[in-house]
C-alpha cells in the first residue's frame, strides 16, 4: 500500500509555504530554502541565518508524521560548512558547545 505522506522534508525544504492548487499539487512558488543556504553560503557565509527549517505551522495538519528534524544550522568556518546546530528528537547527538570546544582545538568533531 502506497501512501501519501503530505508536505514532508523534500517538500519544506525545496518549496516551503507554496500555493496549494485544488488539484493536490503545489506550484512552484515556494521558498528554496536548499539554494537559498547554499547561495549564502558563498555570498554571506559568515551570517548566522544559515537555516533550513522543516516546520511549517500551515501544513502541520497535513503530514502523516511531525518532521523530526525540524531546523538544522550551518557554519562556516575555514572556508567549509559545519553542521552546527539542530532541532531533532534526538539525545545521542554532540551538543552544539561540544562542537565549538573542538572546533576551538582545532579539529572539528567527527
Amino acid at each position: 500500500m502506497v501512501r501519501d505522506l503530505g508536505p514532508i522534508y523534500g517538500h519544506q525544504w525545496r518549496n516551503f509555504g507554496a500555493t496549494l492548487r485544488a488539484d493536490g499539487t503545489y506550484d512552484r512558488d515556494g521558498v528554496d530554502q536548499i539554494a537559498r543556504v547554499v547561495r549564502d553560503i558563498v555570498e554571506r557565509p559568515h551570517s548566522r541565518r544559515l537555516i533550513v527549517t522543516g516546520w511549517n505551522p500551515r501544513e502541520a495538519d497535513q503530514v502523516a508524521l511531525p518532521p523530526c528534524h525540524t531546523m538544522f544550522q550551518l557554519h562556516v568556518q575555514w572556508r567549509r560548512a559545519w553542521y552546527l546546530h539542530n532541532a531533532v528528537a534526538e539525545y545521542d547527538r554532540p551538543r552544539a558547545d561540544e562542537i565549538v570546544e573542538d572546533w576551538d582545538r582545532g579539529r572539528p568533531k567527527e
